[in-house]
């Protein structure tokens, strides 16, 4: 079956993209600029997923979401990245992307398009059963369509995501080609919600993070440096 994929530059997006293909389908991926903090960089991660699964990548631009009128300002300050901006989360964006995928899906002929949404991320109000029920019947009622929405993480816990890729071939690659951080550094900056709950998650899957290793190499060598007693002198 041909799917279409929504890749965010995520984790759980490139195991979904990554767990498809494995099984055989026809993967191609869809990533979305709405002018997110982080967006350059999800948006490099998006694309090196795509290369090493070797599958096409379109990119829809959704900057509009920038100039939606708004109580506060769109970019507003992290309460442990005081000095730096994150965008906030969007009323309806990821049924917005759901549904600009669908037509996508139908155009391109694809019998499915999957997203790697979980409730227990808390980022997305659409993160459940009856939104996702609703998108479906949108996608038969206004498209015509038989496109089928999937979502299969949207109960599934973080920790048993990444032990799911761990065991895919290759797929531990993907802990590298992936990003959960909400800061606009250009590498992980290990204190914000998307860091500390992907350090969660690795811990309770009891998989070390290779990325981190790789974003911060110094400082993992530092607290990973087991220092061994000084040799007692001989008498």
């Amino acid at each position: 079956m041909k799917i279409l994929v929504l890749l965010s530059g995520g984790l759980k997006s490139a195991a979904l993209a990554a767990d498809f293909k494995d099984k055989g389908h026809e993967v191609q991926g869809l990533f979305f600029d709405y002018g997110q903090t982080m967006g350059g960089r999800e948006r490099h991660m998006a694309k090196k997923v795509a290369e090493a699964l070797g599958i096409d990548l379109a990119v829809i631009d959704l900057k509009v979401f920038d100039r939606l009128d708004r109580d506060q300002d769109y970019k507003i300050l992290q309460p442990d990245l005081p000095h730096e901006t994150v965008t906030p989360d969007i009323i309806g964006l990821h049924s917005t992307m759901l549904v600009l995928g669908g037509v996508m899906a139908a155009n391109r002929a694809c019998g499915a398009i999957a997203s790697g949404l979980r409730a227990g991320d808390g980022s997305y109000h659409e993160a459940s059963n009856l939104a996702m029920g609703s998108i479906q019947s949108l996608y038969r009622t206004a498209l015509g369509s038989g496109v089928t929405l999937l979502t299969p993480f949207l109960r599934e816990t973080g920790a048993k995501i990444i032990q799911n890729l761990a065991v895919l071939p290759g797929g531990a690659r993907f802990f590298v080609l992936s990003t959960s951080c909400l800061s606009n550094r250009p590498t992980a900056c290990t204190v914000c919600r998307g860091c500390k709950a992907r350090v969660e998650n690795f811990t309770k899957a009891g998989i070390r993070d290779t990325s981190i290793a790789a974003a911060q190499p110094k400082k993992l060598a530092q607290k990973e440096k087991v220092e061994e007693p000084e040799a007692t002198p001989a008498k």
